[in-house]
């Protein structure tokens, strides 16, 4: 910190005086700053007067290091090597701290002084305004006589939403904290509460210990409480929050844990609750995983998701899945090779499903090899795939384990002849072995091979109208075989096979490999698009599915099934001024809908609404014995600079009756943010009630890393001039 000082007596002991209406700028030699940091003063006019002292005035600006000042005149004493500021003063330090003032005298460094009359304004969020500030060491601003707050504060708004008065802060700007001395809040200049002692971070603090924004709910279930988390720092790369939550039923404790390494990353989340509603039993729930780079460019990502009781979830409001997946992966993708293993156990949450009989535990490895071969050309595939699950029920059939290995090697070749058509040729080959025990209706070995021909015919055509709109035609047909396999396994993974537009042209519509198409079929239908200046915008694809003979593979409600298809209609429409109509449609030769999924959409800048309608036919084999009938409606819209809100609803269109509806308001501007939600579930489950919950979380910005700076507003009133 030598380098202003030596510039100021360089300037003094030269005896030179400018003056004049013309601006003045003075750099330090190089020469006398070799291994120091140069400064800058620029000025109207600079003189020495009869004390040797150096006296700078007019539009007076020190650019030193990080540090700008401003001011009307700036006096250095050679005698005590003490800078005399008369104001109004600012003195900003890089982008994080501007502070004003009448009057000042700080040392050659800048680094500790006394400022009368001043203000502080951090990371343009939170000003505190003092009798006087002293700054101590360079790190340290002691504030006597204190206000602070990060509202708007002008001559046309004297009295802030919000103010901390306190008798003293002190600012320790290099760990970032505030500590007040005898506060008081106010709101709206009426006092609210008083506290000896209070710590809390500045604005550019992202991660501190300590209280964050605390929240309070009203649940039907639950009773009324609220929720104050803390969090707690472990280092530079870890933490952790806990939230304790407690009403008249409940005592709960939530947490988070989050934890950086140099190759990866975990995050758990979790909660333990003793309630009135399960009295003599400690409910809770734990979800998290990670990621890690393993060497060889592998990639280990796991999961945990771990619960009490299949109704805590529902209850506390943290989820509504009713199907808990915990797994370990090993995957590695390069670009002509894909590995990928996984041990994974999955629990139902539903009152249906006994998870004794379904298959939880489960191994899977897969591995796929693409390469060209050299004498026929084209892409061919080797895949491996090993497969086995368990259940945890021993009796026959309900109780079924299996295990598979498969192999396949799959070909395809693309060739564009005449004006643009695309033909296309393809084989696949596979050979398979299922181990199945616990099941009389089968055999303990089933080995099996298949093989499949296939050939495709696309002709994209382009058209361009003179207003620029792009038409893009492309009928598709495509024609597949495959002998029946001479015995089939039992159908574990592949049972909610459904016709829509990503699996209508493929060679099979089955997800997993229990199940795969036979006999003789043919894909046709035809891809389109419209792309125009305007904004009006479409596609489509229809087609259907045609057998030789049917394959009885199917389930009703799939589209699938039979020698016909259901024939597929999926399109979307998008209109001018940012409306989007989207449909997927399943159609039978009745012109009856086995499937509707129906959604409309608009947004703009300031708000975005989408509606849409859901149909399914009744599927007995995926126990779904009734028809599904559904309309939602979401929207999120801005009112104005301050207000936003949110609402949603979920009408069974069947039973006649509501699922479930919320809204939502949010209220902030600079120096408050107020949520207000509001949700209700009209129907759950027979063992969870319905359950109104009410939400409400006032968050006083300007501490901690919190503040919306598009919204910040306090510069405007300390704006220097």
């Amino acid at each position: 910190m030598l380098g202003f000082r030596s510039f100021l007596r360089a300037a003094a002991t030269s005896s030179l005086v400018l003056s004049g209406l013309g601006e003045v700028a003075f750099a330090q030699s190089a020469s006398q700053v070799s291994t120091e940091d140069p400064a800058n003063l620029i000025a109207d006019a600079l003189s020495v007067n009869k004390n040797g002292d150096l006296v700078a005035e007019g539009n007076v600006e020190v650019f030193y290091q990080d540090a700008h000042l401003r001011a009307r005149k700036v006096t250095y004493v050679s005698e005590t090597e003490t800078l005399q500021i008369e104001g109004p003063i600012r003195l900003t330090r890089g982008a994080e701290s501007i502070l004003l003032a009448d009057s000042a005298e700080l040392d050659r460094d800048l680094q500790q002084g006394l400022l009368r009359g001043a203000r502080v304004v951090l990371d343009q969020q939170l000003q505190m305004a003092a009798a006087e500030i002293r700054r101590v060491d360079g790190r340290y601003l002691q504030l006597k006589k204190t206000v602070a707050s990060s509202c708007e504060v002008c001559a046309a708004n004297p009295v802030p939403l919000w103010e901390i008065r306190a008798q003293s802060i002190l600012h320790d700007q290099e760990e970032k904290q505030l500590y007040f001395d005898q506060a008081h809040l106010r709101v709206m200049g009426l006092p609210v509460f008083y506290i000896p002692s209070l710590r809390l971070p500045d604005p550019t603090l992202e991660r501190a210990r300590g209280f964050l924004i605390p929240s309070a709910i009203s649940d039907s279930n639950l009773a009324t409480g609220v929720r104050l988390p803390y969090f707690i720092p472990l280092g530079d790369s870890k933490d952790i929050t806990l939230a304790p939550l407690v009403t008249s039923k409940t005592k709960t404790m939530e947490f988070r844990y989050r934890q950086m390494f140099a190759k990866g990353e975990m995050e758990f989340v979790g909660a333990l609750s003793r309630d009135t509603l399960r009295p003599d039993e400690t409910r809770g729930y734990l979800f998290g995983g990670g990621a890690y780079d393993l060497p060889q460019d592998f990639l280990l990502t796991y999961r945990a998701e771990l619960v009490s009781d299949p109704d805590y979830l529902l209850t506390y409001d943290y989820t509504d899945r009713d199907l808990l997946d915990s797994f370990i992966d090993v995957s590695r993708t390069r670009r002509n090779e894909y590995i990928q293993t996984t041990l994974s156990d999955a629990r139902s949450l539903r009152e249906t499903d006994d998870n004794a009989t379904l298959p939880n535990l489960a191994f899977d490895a897969i591995y796929e090899r693409r390469f060209t071969p050299s004498l026929i050309g084209g892409s061919a595939t080797l895949k491996g795939y090993l497969h086995s699950h368990k259940r945890a029920s021993d009796e026959d059939v309900i109780g079924r384990d299996m295990r598979n290995a498969s192999v396949a090697l799959d070909w395809k070749r693309t060739e564009v002849i005449g004006s643009g058509l695309l033909v296309s040729g393809g084989a696949e080959i596979r050979a398979d072995y299922y181990g199945i025990r616990q099941d009389s209706t089968y055999p303990d070995t089933i080995m099996d091979g298949a093989a499949t021909l296939g050939a495709e015919l696309r002709w994209p055509l382009l058209r361009r109208d003179g207003n620029g709109a792009t038409h893009l035609f492309e009928p598709v047909l495509q024609a597949f075989y495959s002998p029946f396999p001479s015995d089939q396994p039992p159908n574990e993974d592949s049972q909610e096979a459904t016709l829509d537009a990503g699996n209508l042209f493929s060679d099979s519509r089955f997800t997993g490999v229990d199940r795969r198409e036979a006999g003789a079929w043919a894909n046709i239908g035809f891809n389109y698009r419209r792309t125009a200046p305007n904004g009006l915008n479409f596609g489509a694809t229809v087609g259907r599915i045609l057998r030789a003979q049917d394959p009885d593979l199917f389930n009703r409600g799939s589209g699938l099934d039979g020698k016909r298809s259901d024939w597929l209609a999926s399109f979307d429409v998008e209109l001018p001024g940012n409306l989007v109509l989207a449909s997927h449609s399943l159609i039978d030769d009745d012109f009856s809908f086995s499937r509707n999924e129906t959604q409309l959409r608009y947004f703009s800048d300031r708000f975005n609404i989408s509606t849409g309608y859901l149909w399914l036919t009744p599927e007995p084999a995926l126990d779904r014995n009734t028809q599904t009938s559904e309309w939602t409606f979401d929207t999120d819209f801005i009112i104005n600079n301050t207000w936003s809100g949110d609402a949603y609803w979920r009408y069974d269109i069947f039973r006649q009756e509501p699922s479930e509806a919320g809204f939502g308001f949010t209220y902030q501007n600079e120096c408050l943010a107020v949520d207000l939600s509001v949700s209700h579930r009209f129907t759950s489950s027979t063992t969870v009630d319905p359950s109104t919950s009410v939400g409400m979380k006032v968050a006083l910005t300007g501490f901690g890393d919190q503040g919306n700076k598009a919204n910040r507003t306090a510069k405007k009133c300390l704006r220097y001039n």
